[in-house]
């Protein structure tokens, strides 16, 4: 078996809690968000023997307790994610995935299986057909937006149903002119108020971007994302809200 991944890494990334984690990074996205930070992950390339694969996080994993499969978007090459999180499993890691929700099918099916112990689960905006085409570029003569955000809706209520048994973190990142307004963030808290999860309010991180334009966009500051933060949380006061998405003491390195 064969399968568009990158790279396996145990750099730059950590869990919400600071333990260092197994990166696996796919490539391959059906997103095209003009702030993606990865763009070399967007396109499906550089197909790789998955026992290399497996080779590579066998190597790494001494002294690691979880393994997190992202991209790009995992949940597009399901067989290949199938296969390694069983891998990961066997040799006692924890597993997750970093995913935009957009296929429920494949969550679904690797949450039946007790494949998956965490997941990271971007809200990009609120579900507003015109305002999600914007924001993601998804939109497909063979798909339309509504069923984006509908496939989305749907990956929500599976997340509901395994609530119990893994740990889920919705992430939203706040980015000047494209999604900002406490109106936004406002519609996406209605729509998480009934999960158990923690809702990450991230500050969009200038530099290298899929747009140049967005390159260009000032950072939100961090009094603006609690203010966001606030009004959600007066509205919606059984959610759990989290401010931030990178870790202090290493820019680089993203907190799941």
């Amino acid at each position: 078996m064969q399968g568009y991944i990158a790279e396996v890494t145990d750099q730059n990334k950590t869990l919400f809690n600071k333990e260092k984690v197994l990166t696996v990074l796919f490539s391959g996205c059906n997103f095209r968000c003009p702030w993606c930070f990865v763009p070399e992950l967007l396109n499906f390339k550089e197909q790789k023997d998955i026992k290399d694969i497996k080779n590579d996080i066998r190597r790494l994993c001494p002294g690691k307790k979880s393994i997190v499969f992202t991209g790009g978007e995992p949940l597009l090459q399901k067989q290949t994610l199938r296969d390694l999180c069983v891998f990961s499993k066997s040799l006692g890691l924890r597993t997750g995935i970093e995913t935009n929700g957009s296929v429920p099918d494949v969550i679904g099916s690797l949450l039946k299986e007790s494949l998956l112990d965490f997941i990271a689960m971007d809200i990009k905006t609120q579900f507003d057909e015109e305002q999600f085409e914007r924001a993601t570029q998804s939109q497909t003569f063979f798909v339309s937006g509504h069923q984006i955000m509908m496939d989305i809706r749907k990956s929500l209520k599976i997340l509901k149903d395994y609530e119990d048994t893994i740990d889920i973190e919705i992430r939203t990142a706040i980015i000047p002119g494209i999604l900002f307004r406490k109106e936004d963030l406002i519609a996406i808290a209605a729509e998480l108020r009934h999960l158990r999860c923690t809702w990450r309010i991230q500050p969009f991180i200038p530099g290298k971007c899929v747009a140049k334009q967005i390159e260009q966009i000032e950072a939100p500051s961090e009094r603006f994302l609690e203010t966001l933060a606030d009004t959600c949380q007066s509205r919606y006061p059984q959610l759990r809200i989290e401010i931030g998405g990178r870790n202090e003491e290493n820019p680089e390195a993203v907190l799941y």
